[in-house]
């Protein structure tokens, strides 16, 4: 499998709050458009752990794992050639 590297804009809720944050990661292009994966991914989340969908506006939980919170991913976009670098540099 070949990755690319996306920068990945998502949300958590925990009942009253909600946390914006965002990451740089190694991704399949191939499934980028399963949000799932991406999620499951940049959580570090192992095959049987897995985030599933919640419900029918884009929330994802992780049902083995008795979290409360609710994921959602705001944007997924590849970084280009040139960024890398950048990015590369500075450890990013």
């Amino acid at each position: 499998m070949k990755t690319k590297r996306y920068f990945v804009k998502y949300t958590i809720y925990d009942g009253e709050h909600e946390y914006a944050d965002h990451v740089t990661h190694e991704l399949d292009p191939e499934r980028i458009g399963d949000d799932a994966y991406v999620l499951s991914t940049i959580m570090y989340l192992d095959e049987e752990d897995k985030m599933v969908e919640y419900d029918d506006r884009g929330h994802y939980e992780v049902p083995s794992s008795g979290d409360y919170r609710l994921y959602v991913l705001d944007s997924v976009r590849k970084i280009p050639k040139a960024d890398l670098k950048i990015l590369d540099k500075y450890g990013v």
